[in-house]
Parts: C-alpha cells; structure tokens; sequence
C-alpha cells in the first residue's frame, strides 16, 4: 500500500516553452530535476511506497527514476491518458492507498517536514490536514482604514501577513466521499469538506522553506541560485 501521492501529470502551460521539451517536474534546477527534490524530501522524512500520477511525457519520468530503487523508494506509476486535474487524478489510486496518505506536488521545492504533518494529521483525526506557510507581503502604500465614511486611521506601508495553501496534504480515505471525476483540490473537495464537514478539515502551519517553481520567473530564479551554489561548491569545497 502507498503512502505517498506525487501529482505529477500536468502540462505546465505557465512554463512554455520549457515544457515543451519536458514535463515540469522534469525541469532542473541545478544538475537535478525539480522531482528529485520532491523524492528525496519524502524519503528523507522516512516514506518509502510512493505512487507518481503521470501524464504529459511521463516516459520522461519513468525511465528517469524506474522503480525508485536508486532513491531507495519503491515507485510505481498510474498513467493519464487525458488530464483528470488535481482531485480526479486520486480515484484511479484509491485502493492502491493506505488509510491515511500524503499528496505533494511534483514541482515544489521544499524541506517540509512531511512526518510531523503526518502525524499532526492523525492526532487530529482529519480527513484533509493542509500545510499552510505563512507569508508576509509588503503594500507599497499608505492603507486608510474607514469605517462607513469616516475614516478611522493610517497604516504607512504596513507589511500583512497570510497564510497559503502549499498543495501539499495529508487525507484520509473518506476524502474520496467528496471528490467527483474531474475535479481540484483546493477549488472544489477543499471547499466542500469545509462546508459539510467543517471539524475534519485542518490546517498545519510549516516554518519549513517551501517555494513553487510553477511559473517561468519562479523557475529560472530558482534555477539560477541553484547553479551558482553548486559552482560554489565545486569551486570552494
């Protein structure tokens, strides 16, 4: 039984024309692809049973990691032959899954500390735990704030912090009572487990870095500080 879901089937349209050539997880950072990292993070934290939901030039995947075995992971694939989106994606895997089993994404970057957000998951008796990562977003102007037409007082340039949605989860198998063919995640079972199960869908807080490489600024920003630390290291080790 798998305990780990890698989504990894996406076309990676905001990365044209990168993608063109490979799938998104695919892509490298420094000598690596964005994947590798992803896999290592999850052994690392000491899972073992993976399964990679691919699609778009997954041959690219398979005949990079195989069987696993050289990340000492056991790997297998569910190959889409049309895309089924982030949700949908999960109903071909269900009974190849544990009770309770992690889904991460194939092109993030990050050390989360995927035990401890597993085991905050079954503390909570959840049927959808998210990892949230705090960020703060500096506004270049001076807020007012108003109430009905007085206003109330001044924030110069105040600096806000929010919490994101790292798409990165732990789930019980009841969560299958809420997904439908062709659905999402965040935007439709999210959403739906917050209404009729509003207890069951918790939020677990990472200080742990975390940065998606979705986008093309995003990708070659992070490609870049990637080669310039390992020319550093091949330089000054």
């Amino acid at each position: 039984m798998k305990e780990v879901v890698v989504l990894a089937g996406g076309r990676g349209q905001r990365l044209r024309p990168y993608t063109d050539v490979e799938p998104k997880p695919m892509l490298r950072v420094g000598r690596r692809p964005i994947l590798e990292f992803v896999l290592t993070n999850i052994k690392r934290n000491g899972f073992k049973d993976v399964v990679i939901a691919a699609g778009y030039k997954s041959e690219r995947i398979k005949d990079y990691f195989g069987d696993g075995s050289k990340l000492d992971l056991n790997i297998d694939y569910v190959i889409e032959e049309e895309p089924k989106n982030t949700a949908g994606a999960l109903i071909d895997l269900k009974d190849m899954l544990k009770d309770d089993f992690l889904v991460v994404m194939g092109d993030h970057l990050t050390d989360m500390n995927l035990r401890a957000l597993m085991e905050f998951h079954k503390k909570e008796e959840a049927i959808v735990t998210i990892a949230l990562k705090k960020v703060k977003e500096a506004i270049e102007y001076g807020v007012v704030d108003v109430e009905g037409s007085v206003v109330k007082g001044f924030k110069e340039k105040p600096i806000m912090a929010h919490y994101i949605n790292t798409a990165i989860y732990a789930m019980n198998k009841e969560v299958f009572n809420f997904i439908e063919p062709y659905t999402d995640i965040a935007k439709d079972v999210l959403p739906r487990i917050s209404k009729e199960r509003p207890n069951k869908l918790k939020a677990y807080i990472s200080e742990d870095y975390w940065q998606d490489v979705g986008r093309v600024k995003d990708y070659e920003k992070m490609r870049d500080i990637f080669s310039a630390v390992e020319l550093y290291l091949r330089l000054f080790r």
